[in-house]
């Protein structure tokens, strides 16, 4: 890929999505060569000497190479297949080694929905991954850089589309770090057809553990982590998928629905539909 670097003006609608891209960028830094490149704006460009603080999320991807990267209080060394993730507001400054240079793709971005994305338990206050080398992570900067410099129609959603793919399969590759990423990926698929069961009782979930040899806290922690839920929510959210579907596709009223499902209350069943999915069963129905 040629090099180049590129800032973008979001609409208003590109705004309301919720993640839109503000800059984008591929460059290969040779050897003693000068960095940042002096050409980019006010805002962006910064000096060794004094760093800078962004308003805006960057994702760093550092194809070839080596540098350093510091934020806050911390100095990382940064290697080949590094991805830098550098929240809004946090000072900061990075580079490559002088003797080694490097090829770096950025983009930066913004956005509620970004914010949300980004608390991910995974990234949470974490500002550099050492992914390794990955094909996947550069074929999807890749075709967003191509998307950017085009500007074709839509494309600003395609590009954030991408980015959340790139984000997504960072967090898959941090996953399979942690542990026994097969073992744990059994134990949880086992745990989701266990509590989709009909005749799940969550009190079960306590003799699940036990014929695994863990306790129920870690199989908890275990299971939040690969899904994001709780075993609990997680239940919570399949009954209500069950209703929804018994809703649109039979002739239950909400309080048949409610006894097919377990509930003893249909108050408390109506209660937790509407704050899951924003209006009542009966309402869903229509």
């Amino acid at each position: 890929m040629e090099d180049f670097f590129k800032y973008l003006l979001p609409s208003a609608d590109d705004e309301r999505l919720g993640i839109f891209i503000s800059s984008v960028g591929h460059g290969t830094v040779a050897p003693e060569m000068v960095y940042p490149d002096p050409q980019h704006p006010l805002g962006y460009y910064f000096s060794w000497e004094k760093g800078r603080k962004l308003t805006e999320y960057q994702v760093l991807y550092i194809a070839r190479g080596s540098g350093v990267l510091e934020i806050e209080d911390r100095t990382i060394n940064v290697t080949e297949g590094g991805v830098m993730v550098i929240p809004p507001n946090i000072w900061h400054r990075y580079r490559p080694d002088k003797s080694v240079g490097w090829e770096e793709y950025f983009v930066g971005f913004s956005g509620e929905f970004a914010s949300r994305f980004l608390a991910h338990s995974i990234l949470e206050d974490q500002f550099y991954f050492n992914s390794g080398t990955s094909f996947t992570l550069q074929h999807l900067l890749d075709s967003l850089m191509d998307i950017a410099k085009m500007e074709s129609v839509a494309f600003q959603q395609i590009a954030s589309g991408l980015l959340m793919q790139f984000v997504g399969h960072l967090i898959k590759r941090e996953r399979k770090k942690t542990g026994d990423f097969d073992r744990t990926k059994r134990i949880v698929d086992q745990a989701k057809i266990f509590i989709q069961s009909d005749q799940y009782e969550e009190e079960d979930l306590k003799g699940f553990c036990k014929e695994r040899g863990m306790s129920y806290s870690f199989f908890r922690k275990l299971f939040k982590d690969y899904t994001g839920f709780s075993p609990h929510q997680y239940y919570l959210n399949f009954k209500i998928l069950k209703a929804k579907e018994m809703l649109l596709s039979t002739d239950y009223q909400v309080k048949e629905v409610a006894y097919q499902l377990g509930f003893s209350s249909i108050y408390y069943f109506s209660r937790l539909f509407k704050s899951k999915t924003g209006v009542s069963p009966k309402a869903f129905k229509g």
